[in-house]
């Protein structure tokens, strides 16, 4: 969606939208950042590491947090933080 949006405003103005270019390449970071730190976690489960696999939870969390921040609440598809605490 953000990819799309950003292809029809720049149609518009005829430049580039470099703000939104810039949030575009960082949520596509870290959503790739996350598979990666996905895979490790599978791996360390399959090896029933506790440790590792307990490392590998807390690094992709981390990156899930960034990835919370910046995707606007109503597209994000899980609950929040606040919401699971506080049940909103």
């Amino acid at each position: 969606e953000l990819a799309n949006t950003i292809s029809s405003v720049e149609a518009v103005n005829k430049t580039k939208s470099t703000g939104v270019r810039k949030l575009l390449k960082t949520i596509t970071f870290q959503l790739e950042e996350a598979l990666e730190k996905i895979e490790k976690l599978e791996k360390c489960i399959e090896k029933a590491d506790a440790v590792k696999t307990k490392e590998a939870m807390f690094s992709l969390r981390e990156t899930i947090d960034v990835l919370e921040g910046l995707i606007p609440e109503d597209v994000w598809p899980l609950p929040s933080y606040a919401q699971m605490l506080f049940m909103l």
